[in-house]
This record gives structure tokens, sequence and C-alpha cells, in this order.
């Protein structure tokens, strides 16, 4: 599908391109440049220097609002003001009156940030090339989707979607456990895009949404990898040491502690763990669990390399062979690390949270846990692994590469997104798509 004349995207990113972050939007970019005749970013975080080149028909828009207060009176206008009444009797109605306060506060806030981005979008519309196809994009369901929301009550013509990834939708992952206005923005934006189909129906149960089309899975990914010998499955566990990698930065969730610890009990020898992300110098109970590791068990070799860029990581992957990813999460969305391993070639332990049955197919590239397993029932799973015979491991390593050929490929996986963006314009304005 060809880019119609005088189709306009205009996408409310947080920093992209400045700074580092969202570096999937970057991927998936040149795809939407390649669908819209022109299109239009405004970054809406801090950002000190832009760091990403853009295609030519793209253009970017630095605002910084989130720089900036937002102004009290921007909330007392009959919508805003409404709109926030609406949450407030929904709080008190629901008769959970635990951080009542706190919730309220969020809710004005994030009101206040969305008013403050819809003013800043009515003065760039003249900015914007006049055209009858213009579609707004929020990469986030945050504050700025609920901004796109507002538009979409105030300007009935507008089309106006959000992508929705995990941070933005679980409200487990809240101090309060509570995200303002979602459900407004669920049923007034023409288009929401799940990263998951978990996400998907987490929304769709928590907030009663009829799921009539409008709410779409469209995934992220990751590119092909092309691994050299070192990563074949032919060299795995010939000459070398059984190696084992982790990655993920937040202790609490991500549970490298809980890795260690079934290492620790494991019977096999020569073993090495790759950490990528948690230092054990910033997390004191990681540094007291790997000095015991370290003193208990000699023959397994620690690597902590920290947080790495994601080129990096996939550079690592490409040229560091690998035998088998831990992602032991106490919670989880639908991580891309996952299926960069899976792109190699590595078979994934993980525990059976989120979205990760989406990625792992329990005995076929990877074994899936309990949601609380224990550090033993790690260990047997790791041992169960190696046990396999070498063309076992094999098959598995290549069933990993082809579940994300399937479904984690990310060339077409962002083609397929701006191809949705463009067919829901050609939809909801055919008289205007020529």
């Amino acid at each position: 599908m060809s880019a119609p004349p005088h189709s306009v995207l205009i996408v409310l990113t947080t920093t992209f391109p400045y700074d580092q972050g969202e570096e999937h939007f970057e991927e998936e970019l040149p795809f939407l440049c390649s669908a819209f005749e022109q299109v239009s970013v405004i970054p809406l975080g801090k950002g000190r220097e832009q760091t990403r080149n853009v295609p030519t028909n793209c253009t970017v828009v630095p605002c910084f609002l989130e720089m900036l207060p937002w102004r009290w009176s921007s909330i007392f206008k009959p919508l805003p003001l409404r709109l926030l009444l609406t949450e407030f009797l929904q709080l008190l109605r629901s008769k959970n009156f635990s951080f009542l306060l706190q919730r309220m506060r969020i809710a004005v806030g994030t009101l206040g940030r969305a008013m403050q981005v819809l003013e800043k979008l009515s003065e760039l519309k003249a900015a914007f090339p006049n055209s009858p196809v213009r579609i707004y994009y929020s990469y986030w369901f945050d504050h700025k989707a609920l901004s796109l929301a507002l538009l979409r009550k105030r300007d009935k013509t507008a089309l106006c979607v959000s992508r929705a990834h995990a941070y933005d939708i679980y409200v487990e992952r809240h101090r309060y456990h509570y995200l303002p206005f979602q459900k407004f923005k669920f049923s007034t934006l023409d288009a929401v895009y799940f990263i998951s189909e978990y996400g998907k129906n987490y929304c769709l149960n928590r907030y009663g949404l009829t799921d009539d089309g409008k709410y779409v899975v469209a995934r992220l990914g990751s590119p092909e990898l092309k691994p050299d010998a070192k990563q074949s499955p032919e060299y795995a566990g010939h000459g070398r040491k059984r190696r084992l990698i982790s990655v993920g930065k937040n202790a609490t969730i991500k549970r490298n502690d809980l890795a260690l610890e079934a290492l620790a009990r494991v019977s096999l020898q020569d073993v090495e763990y790759w950490c990528l992300g948690d230092l054990p110098s910033e997390r004191p109970k990681l540094k007291k669990i790997v000095d015991q590791l370290s003193s208990e068990r000699p023959d397994i070799s620690l690597n902590f390399l920290g947080w790495l860029p994601r080129a990096q990581f996939i550079q690592l992957l490409r040229t560091e062979p690998f035998d088998l990813m831990l992602h032991l999460s106490a919670t989880e969305g639908i991580p891309v690390s996952v299926m960069e391993c899976l792109a190699a070639g590595i078979p994934v332990i993980a525990t059976n949270v989120g979205g990760m049955p989406e990625l792992i197919r329990d005995g076929e590239n990877g074994f899936l846990l309990a949601p609380n397993p224990s550090p033993a029932e790690v260990a047997r799973c790791i041992e169960k692994f190696f046990m396999l015979s070498n063309e076992q491991q094999q098959a598995m390593r290549q069933k990993a590469v082809a579940h994300w050929q399937s479904y984690f490929q990310a060339e077409d996986n962002h083609r397929r997104f701006a191809q949705a963006l463009l067919a829901l314009a050609t939809k909801v304005m055919p008289s205007k798509v020529k």
C-alpha cells in the first residue's frame, strides 16, 4: 500500500529522536515514513541533543513540555473539569479509600499534562501540512494518549490512536495501583494497538470493554541477528562451558537473585552465567548471594556486565554463544530481550507470567515455570535442558528461531503496523484517500 498524496502522521514520543530510549520506535519510523507522505515527530519529554537521524520526509518538532510546569487554569474548562469529576466519582464509588488523596493527585497531574499537550497541538496545527488524511499517534498510552482522546472529543474529524505497552496499562506496576482515565482513553480513541494478546485481554477484562475491532494486537519485534558460526546450533555445548544469560535491571521484578540461587543448586559443572542489568555493587542482597555462590561454587563463572545499550546487546548475541536464557520475572509484559534471544536461537526458561506464553511454547523453544518457582525448581529445569541430547537441544534452538520468525520479526511487524494505520485512515475517510 503506497502513501496517498497529502497523508500526514503526527507522532507523540517521550524523547525520540533526542538522547536515548524508544529504540523500538526508531526501528518502526522508516516503515511509517514509507506509508505516509509526511510524518511529524513531537518529543515531549526532556531532551538535550538529537542523537538519531530521521527519514527525509520526517520533521521533528521538539516541544519538551515535560520540562515546563502545566497551568492549573487549563483544567478548569468544561471538558477536562467534567472528566476529572467523573474520575473522582469513580474513585469514591470503588469504596477503596487506600491512597485516595494520592490517586486524586495523580489524576489531576495527568490531566494537567494532557491539557498542556492538547494546547500545544492546537498551536502547532497550522505548522502541519493541510491534509485531508491526518492521523495523530501516541507511542505511549499515558498522558499523551489522554491528550489525543481529548482532541478526539474536541474535533470529531481528528483520527487519534495509541500504542499500549506494559507499564502504561498494568496498574499493579504502579505504587498506588492506579492509572487514571484509562477507560475514557480506550472508549474515545479510534484504535488502540497492544503489543501483546495478554495486554489486550487484561484491559478488555479490567475495564469491561467490547472487542469491537478497535483494540488490535500489533506486536513489536527484534531484527534478524544472523549469528556467526559460534552462535550456530552445531556449536552449542561443544568444547566450552555451559553458558546462560539473564537480562533485566529491576532486581525486585526480574529476580536475578533467584537465578543465582538456582545455579547454586545445579549438579552441573563448568557453568558460566552472564547477567546484563543489575550489578552486585548496586544491590546489597544480590552481592551477598554472589559472594556466597563464588565461595561455594568456584566452578561457576559469573560475568556481570551492567546495563548495555540495545545495539551492544544485539552485537553480543551475534558474536557470543549462549545455550540458555533465564527470564524469571515476577511480572512481565512481553519483553523484547526474550524476542532477541529467540532470534539468536537461544531457548528460554521463563516464568509463566504476563505475555510470556506468547513467546515461549513449553517444551518446544524453552520451558515455562510456575509464576513463583523455588530455586530448586529452576535448577531442575536447567538440568532438564542440559540432559537433552545435542540433537534435541539443536531442535529447540531451531524452534526458537522459527517462532521468532513467525511472530516477532521486527520488519514484518512494523510494516504491518504502518499499513494498519493507513488502512484505518482509508476506512474512516475513504473519500479522501485516493
